[in-house]
This record gives C-alpha cells, structure tokens and sequence, in this order.
C-alpha cells in the first residue's frame, strides 16, 4: 500500500525532535527546500536531512506512490537526525535545558507604575 502518512509523520517528527532539540523551528511562510537549508546551515546531517525532506515533498506534493522503501529511508533519516541532536546536546552543553523545558522570560515593564 501506499506509506505516503507514515513519510508525512517522519517529517513531522524532524520538525517537532529539532525544535525541541535545538530550538529550530520551521517558519509557517518557509518552503520544506528553504527549512532543510536552516537545517544544515544549523549543523544537522546534510544527507539525512535532505533525504527526508526530498521524501517528504513527494509524498506530500507529489503522485508517485511510496512504498516500503520510501518508507525505510525516511525513518534512516529521522533517526540520524535524532541522534545528531542527541549528539549535539551532549557534546554542546549537556546541563542546557532544551527549549522546551526553560521557563519563559519574565516580562520586563519600562516606565510605568509597576502596576498593570
């Protein structure tokens, strides 16, 4: 059968283990072609990357059917993208808190009362 979903959800859990990882997140206006290029540029594996992204546009855009093969290549990508991210917090700063889990920033007033 046609794996086409199961491309779509690898792409979108690069999306979702690089935000989280590495604070990069996709702009909603960014081409998929302009996204894996922040990617790289980023520091992330250029073939995974570009090979889950190639996949990505063809089963989202594309009418070629996607089998099992597309299907396997796509989780070989998602999962040296996971690992390079794993690899680059531990090596990077293994005591930063990835994105997700730092507190937000306290609002700053200037001027004013204080009071809001």
């Amino acid at each position: 059968g046609d794996l086409r979903n199961a491309i779509i959800r690898a792409y979108r859990e690069m999306n979702r283990v690089v935000f989280e990882a590495r604070g990069v997140a996709r702009a909603r206006e960014m081409t998929p072609h302009e996204f894996e290029q922040q990617l790289q540029r980023a520091g992330l594996p250029a073939e995974p990357v570009h090979d889950l992204t190639h996949l990505f546009e063809e089963a989202r855009y594309g009418a070629k059917e996607m089998g099992p093969a597309e299907e396997q290549r796509a989780v070989a990508s998602l999962t040296a993208i996971i690992a390079a991210c794993a690899e680059g917090r531990s090596t990077a700063n293994r005591d930063a808190p990835l994105v997700s889990d730092a507190e937000p920033e306290p609002a700053v007033t200037v001027g004013g009362s204080g009071d809001r």
